[in-house]
């Protein structure tokens, strides 16, 4: 629990404000309440598949590999209408505004038709 307190200050303190790094996290804050349900379950996938290690940047390493995989794991549910209220907390048309893959490729495309400065 410590650890997670230290983890929100660090990022309340340093994504203030209007910068690259917060545009890029905001579509995932959305999508935390998943992320924080579903991590215990894909640790405990990891651990009986026999992925075993003690180390440090092992134990990082796997932290990282369990947060992006549930992070796609709730932008794709979120892509989903009969299954996005119930894992993420969202309508399906506030995701689609926010976080989810329809989100994502609509700005990307809007980027990609934008002119070079």
């Amino acid at each position: 629990m410590l650890l997670a307190a230290c983890v929100f200050l660090l990022f309340k303190q340093n994504c203030n404000g209007d910068g690259a790094l917060r545009r890029a996290l905001a579509p995932l804050a959305e999508l935390s309440l998943g992320v924080y349900l579903c991590h215990n379950i894909l640790l405990s996938i990891l651990d009986h598949s026999g992925v075993v290690g003690t180390r440090f940047l092992f134990t990082c390493g796997k932290a990282a590999a369990v947060a992006v995989c549930a992070a796609v794991l709730m932008k794709t549910l979120a892509s989903v209408r009969p299954l996005c209220y119930c894992c993420t907390g969202l309508r399906f048309d506030e995701a689609c505004r926010t976080c989810n893959w329809q989100h994502t490729f609509r700005r990307a495309v809007r980027r990609s038709h934008e002119p070079a400065a």
